[in-house]
Parts: C-alpha cells; structure tokens; sequence
C-alpha cells in the first residue's frame, strides 16, 4: 500500500513548496478493497450485514455508539471488519531503501533525491513529484451466523477457499490524495485556471494528464465534502 508525500519545484530559481496528502485517504480505499474482496470470498449476498469499525473506512460503524441490544438486531449472516493500523511495522517491503525511506533532504537541479515522477511540465520548468511510502494495514475480520452447524460449514468453507498461512498478492489501483494547494501553485504557475467561466476543471484536469505519469481525477472527497484530486495509480 503506498501514499506519498508530495513537492513542486520552480527549476530555474530553485524554488520548492511541499505539501503531505491524507494518509486516512489511503487507509480507507484499502479497507474498502479489503471489505469487498472478503465479501466475493462467499456467495452472492450472503451477508445481510456488514460493519467496518473505524472511522476511516468508507463506511462508517463505531463499536462504542452501538449497544449490545441494537447489536443483536442486526441480520445475520454478519461479517465485522476492524482495522488496524501499524506505523512503526519495520517489516514491510523495501522498508530502510532508498526506494521507499527518505535519504536527502536537499534538492537541487542536478539532485532530486529519492523523489519519483508526478508531473514533468519541460516547456514551462514545473515539476511535482513524490516520495513512496509503504504502509502496514492489519485486518481483524469476525462473522457471526445464525446457528452451530452454519458456523462449522462456514469455517470449514474458508479454510478450503483461501490459502491459510502463505503470502498471497492482490493487485488493485488506489487513489492518493493531490493536495490542493500544490495544485493551486501549479496553476498559478503556468497560467491555467483550476476552473474556467463556466465552473469547470477541464482546463487543469487536461494539463494534469497531459503532463503527469499517472492519471489524474477529480471528484468530491467524501470525508470533507470538497472537490479535489488523486492521483490514480495501480
């Protein structure tokens, strides 16, 4: 899982701002995938309920705002989901490199560090660019069914359809949070309006994917309720 820490930089006078992204951003698409991915494990609609207790998750269930009698209302087959966040796991893929660490703190024009390619304006000298991050995300998965002999059939179920105790891969695209400041300098910069006349993005959004290694896109940020953009990267 990645989210990266972003920069722009003026070429020719070695200018530079530098603006950190929502790492809660990052947090909730991986849950979401992660919800969506164990719920195909089972039958279509099987579950009549389910809870992602967190408050960065794309839906929203807190434990404590739940009583134990509002609990047992709730249909079953239920799958319960809480993540768990590790910010000091030391074993995560290509932790301590060059790749992923950050190494040189100053940048100049012949050095940019261990920074990596967001957009690359030549004409007009505009540069963004990021620092990768890998994070850890643990996942504490509960379901609960409605009878004894269900529970067994269930158990015995996932043991047989998923890989127990081996490394497995999943592959999926997730957004990363631009902030909106490093794209308003940007805009300023090269003389592109964030929206024309008319209220549009279309401007900025066409510079955006015309100069960046990655797509670009643009829609309302849920936890805030504000138009931004992300970066969209497998």
């Amino acid at each position: 899982m990645k989210n990266e820490d972003i920069f722009i930089d003026h070429d020719i006078q070695l200018d530079y701002a530098m603006a950190s992204p929502s790492l809660a951003h990052t947090y909730g698409n991986v849950t979401c995938f992660i919800t969506e991915w164990l719920k195909g494990l089972f039958p279509k609609n099987y579950f009549k309920t389910v809870h992602v207790s967190s408050t960065i998750a794309y839906r929203n269930f807190s434990r404590f705002n739940n009583t134990n009698k509002e609990f047992i209302k709730k249909s079953k087959p239920m799958l319960i989901i809480k993540p768990r966040i590790e910010l000091d796991n030391e074993d995560g893929f290509l932790k301590e490199t060059y790749f992923t660490t950050r190494i040189v703190d100053m940048m100049d024009s012949t050095d940019w560090g261990n920074l990596q390619d967001y957009v690359s304006d030549v004409y007009n000298q505009r540069y963004v660019k990021f620092l990768m991050n890998r994070l850890n995300i643990s996942f504490d998965v509960s379901i609960i069914v409605e009878t004894q002999m269900e529970q067994i059939n269930m158990a015995h179920y996932f043991k047989n359809r998923v890989r127990q105790g081996r490394p497995m891969f999943l592959n999926t695209c997730l957004e990363s949070f631009v902030p909106r400041d490093i794209i308003a300098l940007l805009a300023k910069d090269i003389a592109v309006p964030i929206k024309d006349d008319m209220g549009h993005v279309k401007p900025i959004l066409d510079f955006l994917n015309s100069n960046a290694c990655y797509p670009t896109t643009y829609k309302y940020k849920n936890s805030s309720g504000n138009d931004e953009f992300f970066r969209y990267y497998p």
